[in-house]
Protein backbone atom coordinates (compact mmCIF):
# COMPACT_ATOMS: atom_id res chain seq x y z
CA UNK A 1 0.00 0.00 0.00
CA UNK A 2 2.68 2.24 0.54
CA UNK A 3 4.02 2.34 -2.75
CA UNK A 4 3.11 5.15 -5.46
CA UNK A 5 0.65 3.15 -7.92
CA UNK A 6 -1.30 1.83 -4.71
CA UNK A 7 -1.34 5.95 -3.70
CA UNK A 8 -3.03 6.37 -7.07
CA UNK A 9 -5.29 3.92 -6.48
CA UNK A 10 -6.78 5.35 -3.83
CA UNK A 11 -6.46 8.74 -5.22
CA UNK A 12 -8.87 7.42 -7.73
CA UNK A 13 -11.56 6.20 -5.50
CA UNK A 14 -11.87 9.34 -3.37
CA UNK A 15 -14.66 11.71 -4.21
CA UNK A 16 -14.59 15.23 -2.95
CA UNK A 17 -17.52 16.58 -1.21
CA UNK A 18 -18.55 20.73 -1.37
CA UNK A 19 -20.80 20.98 1.32
CA UNK A 20 -18.25 23.24 3.47
CA UNK A 21 -18.16 25.17 -0.03
CA UNK A 22 -21.84 26.11 0.37
CA UNK A 23 -22.71 25.75 3.88
CA UNK A 24 -21.52 26.06 7.24
CA UNK A 25 -20.91 22.42 8.05
CA UNK A 26 -19.40 19.84 10.49
CA UNK A 27 -19.16 19.12 14.08
CA UNK A 28 -15.28 19.78 14.11
CA UNK A 29 -15.65 22.68 11.42
CA UNK A 30 -14.79 26.13 13.61
CA UNK A 31 -13.80 28.11 10.24
CA UNK A 32 -17.84 28.42 8.95
CA UNK A 33 -18.15 28.20 5.07
CA UNK A 34 -14.60 28.16 2.88
CA UNK A 35 -14.32 31.51 1.04
CA UNK A 36 -14.51 31.07 -2.31
CA UNK A 37 -10.81 32.14 -3.45
CA UNK A 38 -9.52 28.73 -1.06
CA UNK A 39 -12.65 27.01 -1.99
CA UNK A 40 -11.12 27.37 -6.27
CA UNK A 41 -7.97 26.69 -4.67
CA UNK A 42 -9.14 23.30 -3.09
CA UNK A 43 -10.96 22.24 -6.46
CA UNK A 44 -7.90 22.91 -8.29
CA UNK A 45 -5.70 21.37 -6.33
CA UNK A 46 -7.95 18.31 -6.26
CA UNK A 47 -8.39 17.69 -9.70
CA UNK A 48 -4.56 18.20 -10.72
CA UNK A 49 -3.96 15.25 -8.36
CA UNK A 50 -5.87 13.08 -9.30
CA UNK A 51 -9.30 13.90 -7.76
CA UNK A 52 -11.54 13.87 -10.49
CA UNK A 53 -15.17 13.13 -8.80
CA UNK A 54 -16.83 16.06 -7.27
CA UNK A 55 -20.08 15.39 -4.88
CA UNK A 56 -22.43 18.35 -4.27
CA UNK A 57 -26.22 18.85 -3.58
CA UNK A 58 -29.42 21.20 -4.32
CA UNK A 59 -29.03 22.10 -1.15
CA UNK A 60 -25.24 22.82 -0.42
CA UNK A 61 -25.81 26.57 -0.66
CA UNK A 62 -24.25 28.07 -3.76
CA UNK A 63 -21.76 24.82 -4.14
CA UNK A 64 -23.11 24.58 -7.63
CA UNK A 65 -22.55 27.55 -8.94
CA UNK A 66 -18.88 27.92 -7.25
CA UNK A 67 -18.25 24.43 -9.18
CA UNK A 68 -19.75 26.34 -12.49
CA UNK A 69 -17.46 29.23 -11.44
CA UNK A 70 -14.20 26.97 -11.21
CA UNK A 71 -15.31 25.20 -14.66
CA UNK A 72 -15.61 28.50 -16.32
CA UNK A 73 -11.82 29.58 -14.78
CA UNK A 74 -10.08 25.98 -16.02
CA UNK A 75 -11.79 24.94 -19.20
CA UNK A 76 -9.53 21.97 -19.02
CA UNK A 77 -10.37 20.92 -15.51
CA UNK A 78 -14.42 19.49 -15.58
CA UNK A 79 -15.16 16.82 -12.58
CA UNK A 80 -17.19 13.83 -13.12
CA UNK A 81 -19.81 15.28 -10.66
CA UNK A 82 -22.57 13.14 -8.11
CA UNK A 83 -25.49 16.01 -7.47
CA UNK A 84 -28.18 15.22 -5.32
CA UNK A 85 -32.20 16.47 -5.74
CA UNK A 86 -33.28 17.02 -2.32
CA UNK A 87 -36.97 18.49 -2.26
CA UNK A 88 -40.00 15.88 -2.70
CA UNK A 89 -42.40 18.22 -4.03
CA UNK A 90 -41.83 21.00 -6.88
CA UNK A 91 -43.32 22.31 -9.91
CA UNK A 92 -40.50 22.00 -12.33
CA UNK A 93 -40.29 18.59 -13.87
CA UNK A 94 -36.96 16.86 -13.79
CA UNK A 95 -35.74 18.14 -17.18
CA UNK A 96 -35.84 21.19 -15.72
CA UNK A 97 -34.38 20.77 -12.63
CA UNK A 98 -31.56 19.27 -14.28
CA UNK A 99 -31.06 22.15 -17.29
CA UNK A 100 -30.82 24.66 -13.91
CA UNK A 101 -28.42 22.15 -12.29
CA UNK A 102 -26.01 21.96 -15.38
CA UNK A 103 -26.71 25.38 -15.94
CA UNK A 104 -24.98 26.47 -12.83
CA UNK A 105 -22.43 23.86 -12.92
CA UNK A 106 -21.25 25.10 -16.50
CA UNK A 107 -21.20 21.41 -17.51
CA UNK A 108 -23.02 19.06 -19.93
CA UNK A 109 -23.14 16.46 -17.80
CA UNK A 110 -24.11 14.62 -14.15
CA UNK A 111 -22.48 11.72 -13.75
CA UNK A 112 -24.22 11.05 -10.83
CA UNK A 113 -27.97 12.28 -9.92
CA UNK A 114 -28.98 10.72 -7.22
CA UNK A 115 -31.96 11.61 -4.53
CA UNK A 116 -30.85 13.07 -1.26
CA UNK A 117 -32.84 10.68 0.84
CA UNK A 118 -34.81 7.68 0.95
CA UNK A 119 -38.18 10.39 1.18
CA UNK A 120 -36.86 11.90 -1.53
CA UNK A 121 -36.63 8.68 -3.78
CA UNK A 122 -39.67 6.92 -1.95
CA UNK A 123 -42.06 10.28 -3.31
CA UNK A 124 -40.19 9.54 -7.10
CA UNK A 125 -40.50 5.87 -7.04
CA UNK A 126 -43.58 5.98 -9.47
CA UNK A 127 -42.38 8.97 -11.73
CA UNK A 128 -39.01 7.59 -13.17
CA UNK A 129 -39.42 8.03 -16.33
CA UNK A 130 -38.43 10.74 -17.12
CA UNK A 131 -35.30 10.23 -15.46
CA UNK A 132 -34.49 6.98 -17.33
CA UNK A 133 -34.79 9.22 -20.44
CA UNK A 134 -32.71 11.68 -19.40
CA UNK A 135 -30.31 8.41 -18.75
CA UNK A 136 -30.68 7.17 -22.07
CA UNK A 137 -29.96 10.84 -23.59
CA UNK A 138 -26.28 10.71 -21.68
CA UNK A 139 -27.63 13.99 -19.86
CA UNK A 140 -27.02 11.71 -16.77
CA UNK A 141 -24.39 8.51 -16.73
CA UNK A 142 -26.14 7.03 -13.02
CA UNK A 143 -28.85 7.09 -10.86
CA UNK A 144 -28.29 6.65 -6.87
CA UNK A 145 -29.71 7.38 -3.40
CA UNK A 146 -28.32 8.81 -0.52
CA UNK A 147 -29.14 6.57 2.08
CA UNK A 148 -28.80 6.57 5.62
CA UNK A 149 -30.55 3.42 7.65
CA UNK A 150 -30.20 -0.13 6.98
CA UNK A 151 -33.93 -0.65 6.21
CA UNK A 152 -33.46 1.79 3.86
CA UNK A 153 -29.93 0.20 2.25
CA UNK A 154 -32.39 -2.97 2.38
CA UNK A 155 -35.31 -1.17 0.73
CA UNK A 156 -33.04 0.18 -2.48
CA UNK A 157 -31.04 -2.61 -3.72
CA UNK A 158 -33.72 -4.76 -5.15
CA UNK A 159 -34.41 -1.37 -7.54
CA UNK A 160 -32.97 -2.43 -10.97
CA UNK A 161 -32.96 1.40 -12.01
CA UNK A 162 -30.55 2.88 -9.07
CA UNK A 163 -27.00 2.40 -9.99
CA UNK A 164 -25.57 3.84 -7.39
CA UNK A 165 -26.38 3.71 -3.05
CA UNK A 166 -24.47 6.14 -1.18
CA UNK A 167 -23.88 5.62 2.63
CA UNK A 168 -22.36 6.24 5.87
CA UNK A 169 -19.67 3.95 6.52
CA UNK A 170 -17.09 4.93 9.38
CA UNK A 171 -14.89 3.23 12.06
CA UNK A 172 -17.67 2.99 13.87
CA UNK A 173 -20.54 2.81 11.75
CA UNK A 174 -19.32 -0.57 10.33
CA UNK A 175 -21.84 -3.40 11.61
CA UNK A 176 -22.28 -6.89 10.41
CA UNK A 177 -25.62 -5.92 9.18
CA UNK A 178 -24.49 -3.18 6.95
CA UNK A 179 -21.32 -4.97 5.65
CA UNK A 180 -23.71 -7.51 4.63
CA UNK A 181 -26.08 -5.22 2.89
CA UNK A 182 -23.16 -3.50 0.97
CA UNK A 183 -22.33 -7.04 -0.45
CA UNK A 184 -26.08 -7.67 -1.31
CA UNK A 185 -25.66 -4.72 -3.25
CA UNK A 186 -22.26 -5.55 -4.83
CA UNK A 187 -23.92 -8.67 -6.15
CA UNK A 188 -27.45 -6.99 -7.46
CA UNK A 189 -24.20 -4.30 -9.70
CA UNK A 190 -24.67 -1.17 -7.45
CA UNK A 191 -22.03 1.14 -7.19
CA UNK A 192 -21.35 1.60 -3.42
CA UNK A 193 -20.13 5.06 -2.12
CA UNK A 194 -19.05 5.81 1.80
CA UNK A 195 -20.08 8.58 3.18
CA UNK A 196 -19.06 10.38 6.92
CA UNK A 197 -16.03 8.85 7.29
CA UNK A 198 -15.03 11.29 9.64
CA UNK A 199 -18.58 11.34 11.33
CA UNK A 200 -18.49 15.03 10.57
CA UNK A 201 -14.98 15.26 12.33
CA UNK A 202 -16.55 13.84 15.56
CA UNK A 203 -13.70 11.39 15.63
CA UNK A 204 -10.97 14.51 15.53
CA UNK A 205 -12.78 15.73 19.14
CA UNK A 206 -11.18 15.82 22.71
CA UNK A 207 -13.15 12.52 24.33
CA UNK A 208 -13.24 14.04 27.24
CA UNK A 209 -15.00 17.32 25.95
CA UNK A 210 -18.04 18.48 27.63
CA UNK A 211 -20.44 18.47 24.79
CA UNK A 212 -23.63 15.99 24.33
CA UNK A 213 -23.16 13.62 21.15
CA UNK A 214 -19.05 13.35 22.64
CA UNK A 215 -20.16 12.41 26.00
CA UNK A 216 -22.65 9.93 24.13
CA UNK A 217 -19.73 7.97 22.20
CA UNK A 218 -17.38 8.74 24.70
CA UNK A 219 -16.54 4.92 25.47
CA UNK A 220 -15.66 4.91 21.46
CA UNK A 221 -13.88 8.26 21.14
CA UNK A 222 -11.49 7.17 23.78
CA UNK A 223 -11.11 3.71 21.95
CA UNK A 224 -10.29 5.35 18.51
CA UNK A 225 -8.13 7.29 20.24
CA UNK A 226 -6.31 4.63 22.42
CA UNK A 227 -5.90 2.54 18.89
CA UNK A 228 -4.49 5.48 17.55
CA UNK A 229 -1.87 6.52 19.99
CA UNK A 230 -0.46 2.49 20.74
CA UNK A 231 0.08 2.22 16.61
CA UNK A 232 1.26 5.58 16.39
CA UNK A 233 -0.96 6.32 13.51
CA UNK A 234 -3.03 9.44 13.49
CA UNK A 235 -6.61 8.69 13.52
CA UNK A 236 -7.16 10.57 10.30
CA UNK A 237 -5.27 7.51 8.67
CA UNK A 238 -7.19 5.13 11.05
CA UNK A 239 -10.06 6.54 9.41
CA UNK A 240 -9.24 7.00 5.76
CA UNK A 241 -7.46 3.84 5.56
CA UNK A 242 -10.05 1.72 7.03
CA UNK A 243 -12.96 2.90 4.65
CA UNK A 244 -10.69 3.00 1.78
CA UNK A 245 -9.39 -0.65 2.17
CA UNK A 246 -13.00 -1.98 2.15
CA UNK A 247 -12.77 -4.10 -1.47
CA UNK A 248 -16.59 -3.55 -1.64
CA UNK A 249 -16.70 0.13 -1.42
CA UNK A 250 -16.26 1.76 -5.04
CA UNK A 251 -15.76 5.31 -4.06
CA UNK A 252 -14.99 6.96 -0.83
CA UNK A 253 -16.33 10.66 -0.14
CA UNK A 254 -13.84 13.20 1.78
CA UNK A 255 -14.78 16.88 2.86
CA UNK A 256 -12.48 19.44 4.00
CA UNK A 257 -12.40 22.62 5.11
CA UNK A 258 -9.38 24.07 3.54
CA UNK A 259 -6.63 23.56 1.44
CA UNK A 260 -4.24 22.42 4.04
CA UNK A 261 -6.71 19.73 4.99
CA UNK A 262 -6.90 18.40 1.91
CA UNK A 263 -3.53 18.04 1.69
CA UNK A 264 -3.55 15.80 4.62
CA UNK A 265 -5.99 14.09 3.78
CA UNK A 266 -4.06 13.02 0.51
CA UNK A 267 -0.94 12.46 2.67
CA UNK A 268 -3.34 10.09 4.75
CA UNK A 269 -4.45 7.85 2.02
CA UNK A 270 -0.54 5.99 1.84
CA UNK A 271 -0.58 5.06 5.65
CA UNK A 272 -1.09 1.50 5.85
CA UNK A 273 -2.91 -0.69 8.54
CA UNK A 274 -2.24 -4.23 9.01
CA UNK A 275 -5.00 -6.53 10.16
CA UNK A 276 -4.24 -6.40 13.82
CA UNK A 277 -5.64 -2.68 13.34
CA UNK A 278 -8.36 -3.38 11.68
CA UNK A 279 -9.48 -6.17 14.24
CA UNK A 280 -9.29 -3.50 16.70
CA UNK A 281 -11.10 -1.49 15.07
CA UNK A 282 -13.98 -3.84 14.38
CA UNK A 283 -14.07 -4.85 17.97
CA UNK A 284 -15.57 -1.49 18.76
CA UNK A 285 -19.13 -1.94 19.60
CA UNK A 286 -21.02 0.99 19.89
CA UNK A 287 -24.15 1.08 22.57
CA UNK A 288 -25.85 4.29 20.75
CA UNK A 289 -26.13 3.69 17.24
CA UNK A 290 -28.34 6.79 17.25
CA UNK A 291 -25.62 9.03 17.58
CA UNK A 292 -23.68 7.78 14.14
CA UNK A 293 -26.57 9.81 12.01
CA UNK A 294 -25.77 13.59 12.41
CA UNK A 295 -29.37 14.25 11.65
CA UNK A 296 -29.80 12.84 15.62
CA UNK A 297 -27.39 15.54 16.54
CA UNK A 298 -30.11 18.47 15.70
CA UNK A 299 -32.20 17.41 18.84
CA UNK A 300 -29.17 18.59 21.35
Amino acid sequence: MNSSKSKHNFTDKLILGTAQMGLDYGINNHKGKISEKESLSILKFAYQNGIKNIDCAESYGDAHKLIGSFHEKNPNLVFNINTKISKTTRSKNIHEIVKEFLKSLNSNQIHSLMFHSFSTYNSNINNFKDIIKLKESGIVKKIGVSAYSNSEIDNIINDDRIDLIQIPFNILDNSIEKIDLIKKAKSKGKIVQARSIFLQGLFFKDPNENYIIVEKLRDELKEIKRISSENNIPIINLALSYVLNQEYIDNVLIGVDSLSQLKQNLTSIDKEINENIVKSIEKIKTKNIDFLNPITWLKY
